[in-house]
Formats: C-alpha cells, sequence, structure tokens
C-alpha cells in the first residue's frame, strides 16, 4: 500500500465517520449532487456536516458556485485530502501545504498504521467495550461534553444502533471509579478508522487516552484489520497516536 492510497484511506475514514451521524431515526442524510449532508430532521437537535464533496472535475465557475453554496449553509464541512490546489485555496482561502513534515501545535495531522506496526502495552486501569443501552448513554454524555461543547452530536438513545449493527465499537476507561478517557473505532471493510477520543481534563496525563485507544486498536487488529487511520487536531494528541504506532502522512498530500 503505497502512501497515495493511505491518505486515500485516511479520507475515505474522515467521510465515513461523519456518514455514520446520520444512522439515527432523528438524522437526515442526502446527497446534493456535489456534495453529502448530514443534519438532525427539523425539530431534532445533532450534528450537521458537509462531506463527500466533488467538485474537481466541475469547470472553475462552478466550482465557486458550489464553494459559495456550502459557505452560505454555514456548517462545517471535509473536503477531500486530495482535492486540487486550486480547490483547497478556494475552499480555504490559502495555498494547500505539501510535504509537510514540521507542524505548529494545532495543524491537523493525517495518521495510518499498518497493523504490525501497533506498539501495545499493558492496561493500568479497567478498560471496558461499550456493550449496553445504559454504558452507551454514559459514553455519549462523554463523548459530547468533551468533544461537542455539551452538544449532542452523539444521541445517547438513537445512536446505539450503531453499536448494536457493529458499524461502531465504543470503549471506556475506568480510574478511580469513574469513566474517565473514552474512544471508538469504525470498520470500513477492513480499513478501521480511530474517533471520538477524549479524556476528562483532570485526569490527563496518566496515560488514559493511550491506554483505552490501544483496547481498541487491538480489537481491531484481532478482526485482522488491513490498516489503520485516525486524524489529529493538535500535536499532543498527534503523540499519542505516534507512540501507538502511527505514521504521519501529511508529507504525501
Amino acid at each position: 500500500m503505497n502512501d497515495a492510497e493511505i491518505i486515500r484511506h485516511i479520507n475515505a475514514g474522515a467521510n465515513h465517520y461523519i456518514a455514520l451521524f446520520g444512522e439515527a431515526e432523528h438524522m437526515e442524510r442526502y446527497d446534493a449532487g456535489n456534495y453529502s449532508i448530514v443534519r438532525p430532521k427539523p425539530g431534532e437537535e445533532g450534528i450537521s456536516f458537509i462531506y463527500n464533496i466533488r467538485v474537481d472535475a466541475l469547470e472553475p465557475v462552478e466550482q465557486h458556485a458550489v464553494a459559495q453554496e456550502i459557505r452560505a449553509a454555514g456548517m462545517p464541512f471535509w473536503l477531500d485530502l486530495m482535492a486540487s490546489d486550486e480547490v483547497f485555496a478556494l475552499f480555504f482561502g490559502k495555498e494547500k501545504p505539501h510535504g509537510q513534515t514540521e507542524f505548529a501545535f494545532d495543524n491537523e495531522q493525517y495518521l495510518a498504521m499498518i497493523p504490525n506496526h501497533f506498539i501495545n502495552q499493558p492496561a493500568s486501569q479497567r478498560i471496558i467495550e461499550v456493550r449496553t443501552p445504559d454504558e452507551f448513554a454514559l459514553w455519549a454524555r462523554l463523548a459530547n461534553d468533551l468533544l461537542a461543547g455539551g452538544h449532542t452530536d452523539i444521541h445517547p438513545v438513537h445512536h446505539f444502533n450503531l453499536v448494536e449493527r457493529g458499524l461502531m465499537r465504543c470503549y471506556m476507561l475506568y480510574a478511580d471509579g469513574q469513566p474517565v478517557s473514552i474512544a471508538a473505532t469504525m470498520d470500513q471493510e477492513g480499513i478501521v478508522s480511530l474517533e471520538l477520543v477524549a479524556t476528562l481534563p483532570e485526569f490527563r496525563r496518566n496515560g488514559y487516552a493511550r491506554e483505552v485507544c490501544a483496547k481498541a486498536i487491538q480489537d481491531a487488529v484481532d478482526t485482522h484489520c488491513k490498516l489503520l487511520t485516525v486524524r489529529a487536531n493538535s500535536a499532543a494528541s498527534a503523540s499519542v497516536y505516534r507512540s501507538l504506532g502511527f505514521q504521519v502522512y501529511n508529507h504525501a498530500l
């Protein structure tokens, strides 16, 4: 698997992750022609996102029209990592970085790992895989509080079907008798994306994020996954992922 293929898998993992938010009765997901949208149904609360943006093959005037339409929607969006320089500049108003190997603290990093590069270690705390509605409701509350500012991106009831159907595996690490760190994995035909990693602020810097991620990764490796991907939005989280065996692939953009 070459670097370009790995970047495509990282990109596909992001699109798959966003699309799964639409797999709930209070959500809707549809294709708008040149991009896809996931959002809550009228009167419901949930995440709104634009993804699977497909504009590279369009004429420049059409690209500008779609970009304007997406900006007017006022939703966060995910742009294909392999988008052309022109499309990247159109959407972000700056030059696309190429061959990036040095990062500022808040630069997003794109990482992947071949399973036999996984660096595991024994867990120091109890870690459970979420299996019941009550466990999922607790996991969802932590995810929403830590990653969405308390907004109900993940519904504590309606999104449990993702666990029931095997579309998402969720994990919680317990310390001092309470859940303090979470992670999840999403499998797309053997390409597993690591998602929704977070730790309560007062329990950070204890290695708990690494431990809960290691459990999630080990389970994916045990089911013979072909590749693991993750996106890090800070240098600190990228450091955790690298310590597990992930490599950064921004240089391939």
